[in-house]
């Protein structure tokens, strides 16, 4: 039966945690790679999913039980489309007033036009403002509120009223100071009464909200009547849940009066806000999800990081591994402190992440147009804890194969023959201590004798020497005898 665990889990945090404090400069080092990981995967997510929420509220700006009628799409990708539709029949004031008159299932009907335009006030002057000619319907089907005055009503529309609601900046351009209300602003050069001040709604994405100006359809129709343009109706469903069947209704109507047979395509376009957000969702989907993968490199650098680091740790704690060994240690407790040493890197580093990639996203929000949005699953979860323990176990593993090498400490022998014996620990100690004072004395005995013997070699080569010389000194003397003893008398 498997011995039980040896070690707690609050002793093995307070191990792990001793150790990373003890290497302060390794252990910043793995946070920056982990923090810079986590931070621009967060400050990414955010800015893509600030986008996503962007355009579905201040851009398309349709409600869930709103619906428009055009006589082609708001947005075209490719030239043969567009070529295509300037071939439909436009849609006329007779179409608005045969949907409303016709559509039951409708609550609100509106039509309108729209351009740009050039406000003037005395001296002063706002370009490209946008123009929106509009029937009294519309300001309620798309929520503009005011500020001040009020909106144009079916007695303006009926007598081409040369009224006009402008938004904030006309207002702070053309009248800064001043209380518009009953003041003459000109559009084109054709003068019009203020009757309202829009509600400041501020930018989209570096585009201003405010800079428009409302007039009565009948209006712009009296002064520009000649102009062939195509009405675009704007309607209401009674709820998001009956928007299909209001829409089809439309599509009858308006499929009757431009005479299609049966089978035949529509020559007119119907959006929702769903149809928008989708288009959007097909055009950025890529592009974000390329944006997002590179941000993601840094992440999976920041686990390499920690797991090079806990390779590089394992390596270094040989000795103490096998100690831990030999005095009971079991192998899930050394794996569990090593992987609450990266757990605990990670889980700061991830933290630290978050919260710099927050202020990053806001940071640049708020010096960019791009909008941010934090959440929550993008900072739940971070890959690499599987890959971090089967590093360990690798190196762990390694550390047997390691321990009979001749660096390695005598305890490491002494554990690994301790790991399946059931005596004490105390007895482990005394042996793990007993059989490092014995390795402690045979290096000496032998660093002795070796002393002693290199003395010994160097004594008998002094003597071998000198005795060679006397040899030799002997030999040269009697050569010279000899040579005096031949010599003639």
């Amino acid at each position: 039966m498997a011995r039980a665990s040896t070690m707690n889990l609050s002793e093995a945090v307070a191990i792990s945690t001793s150790s990373l404090w003890a290497h302060k400069l390794r252990s910043v080092l793995t946070l920056i790679g982990v923090v810079i990981g986590v931070a621009a995967v967060i400050a990414v997510v955010s800015l893509v999913n600030g986008a996503n929420q962007y355009v579905a509220t201040r851009v398309f700006r349709l409600g869930a039980d709103v619906f428009g009628l055009s006589k082609q799409p708001s947005i075209i990708t490719n030239v043969d489309d567009w070529l295509e539709f300037q071939k439909r029949k436009r849609l006329t004031y007779d179409d608005f007033e045969a949907v409303r008159e016709l559509c039951k299932s409708c609550k609100e009907v509106g039509a309108s036009l729209g351009g740009r335009v050039e406000v003037k006030s005395g001296l002063n002057s706002l370009k490209d403002t946008n123009l929106r000619a509009w029937t009294p319907q519309m300001p309620e089907l798309y929520d503009v509120d005011l500020v001040a005055g009020r909106h144009m009503t079916e007695s303006d529309l009926s007598s081409a009223a040369p009224v006009c609601v402008i938004g904030m900046d006309p207002v702070e351009n053309l009248m800064p100071g001043i209380d518009p209300l009953g003041k003459e602003v000109r559009w084109n050069n054709i003068p019009c009464e203020v009757i309202g001040v829009g509600k400041k709604e501020g930018s989209s994405l570096g585009t201003s909200l405010d800079n428009w100006i409302i007039l009565p359809l009948s209006t712009y129709n009296k002064e520009y009547g000649n102009q062939q343009n195509s009405l675009r109706v704007t309607a209401r469903a009674g709820s998001a849940a009956n928007m299909q069947v209001t829409v089809d209704e439309v599509r009858q109507i308006m499929r009757g009066r431009h005479h299609l047979a049966y089978g035949a395509k529509d020559d007119f376009a119907i959006e929702t806000s769903d149809s928008f957000l989708t288009l959007w969702k097909d055009i950025s989907s890529s592009f974000f999800a390329v944006t997002i993968a590179i941000a993601s490199i840094s992440l999976v650098v920041g686990g390499i990081v920690i797991m090079n680091i806990m390779l590089v740790s394992v390596t270094e704690r040989t000795r103490e591994i096998g100690m831990r060994k030999a005095v009971g240690a079991r192998r899930a407790d050394i794996l569990r402190q090593f992987l609450i040493e990266s757990s605990t890197v990670a889980v700061i580093g991830g933290a630290l992440g978050v919260l710099l990639g927050v202020l990053i996203a806001k940071l640049v929000s708020w010096v960019t147009p791009l909008p941010s949005a934090v959440q929550l699953w993008s900072v739940m979860g971070r890959p690499g804890g599987g890959t971090q323990r089967w590093i360990i176990l690798r190196d762990l593993s390694g550390v047997e194969g390691r321990e009979a090498r001749p660096r390695g400490s005598v305890a490491l022998g002494v554990g690994r023959d301790l790991n399946g014996d059931t005596r004490k620990n105390t007895a482990a100690c005394h042996g793990a201590a007993a059989a490092l004072a014995g390795s402690k004395r045979r290096r000496a005995e032998a660093s002795r004798r070796g002393v002693a013997r290199s003395g010994h070699i160097a004594q008998e080569s002094s003597a071998l020497g000198a005795h060679h010389s006397r040899h030799r000194h002997w030999h040269h003397h009697r050569n010279h005898r000899q040579r005096d003893d031949q010599r003639p008398q």
